[in-house]
């Protein structure tokens, strides 16, 4: 069974840049810029379900 089309937008998660530039830059002063990266980034603040769903939303014929 679907959820509303409305209940989609309301679980939508909005993101500002400085938000993400504030916790790449933790991330790279606790473990290096290489640790910087944009799946580490979703995964720590999304988990890695949400990460997965962005990625197959981006992806040719995603929704």
């Amino acid at each position: 069974m679907m959820a509303p089309a409305g209940a989609a937008e309301a679980e939508r998660i909005k993101l500002s840049r400085s938000a993400v530039v504030d916790r790449a830059l933790q991330l790279a002063d606790a473990e290096g810029v290489e640790a910087v990266t944009i799946r580490r980034l979703a995964q720590e603040q999304f988990g890695a379900d949400l990460f997965i769903a962005g990625v197959l939303a981006m992806a040719p014929g995603g929704s």
